[in-house]
């Protein structure tokens, strides 16, 4: 079994990389005003955020704007999906 410990690098409360123990970066985020832009993976693959009017992500879009995973709200904000539903972002 590979056991493998990620570290969590926050700006303030907004989680800007995941890394593994060898310091790789494992995803990288950016945010803009406290708000999710897009995230890179390990291979430099951009995926990209997009949220609705209360800003909770709805949808992530790979560079070509194809969509790659899926969330869902109740009309309190509540997530209906707690898993994206398509998982081909995984880095």
């Amino acid at each position: 079994m590979n056991d493998v410990t990620y570290h969590y690098h926050y700006d303030g409360s907004n989680l800007i990389r995941i890394t593994d123990d060898n310091g790789q970066t494992v995803w990288a985020f950016t945010w803009n005003d406290g708000e999710p832009v897009s995230l890179t993976n390990r291979n430099g693959e951009t995926f990209f955020y997009i949220t609705n009017h209360r800003g909770d992500v709805v949808r992530i879009v790979d560079e070509n704007g194809t969509p790659v995973a899926s969330y869902s709200y109740d009309p309190w904000g509540k997530p209906l999906s707690p898993e994206p539903t398509d998982a081909r972002i995984a880095g």
